[in-house]
């Protein structure tokens, strides 16, 4: 996908979000920080039950909170 297709891509979604939320635009990104906790709470799980040698020695980095 080239970069315009990505951007023009990327700001129907960001229009269909605020439109998903009648404008609220505070409401989403509160939504938003909050699927990224979930996530980020999954990586730290996923992290704890994965060997070092199933990843080769990689380990997912857990962003900073």
């Amino acid at each position: 996908m080239n970069e315009l297709r990505q951007k023009d891509y990327q700001q129907d979604e960001i229009d269909h979000l605020i439109a998903d939320y009648n404008g609220d635009v505070k409401t989403l990104i509160s939504r938003l920080l909050d699927e990224r906790q979930m996530l980020i709470r999954q990586v730290e799980v996923a992290a704890c039950a994965m060997s070092f040698g199933y990843g080769r020695g990689w380990k997912p980095k857990i962003p900073v909170k």
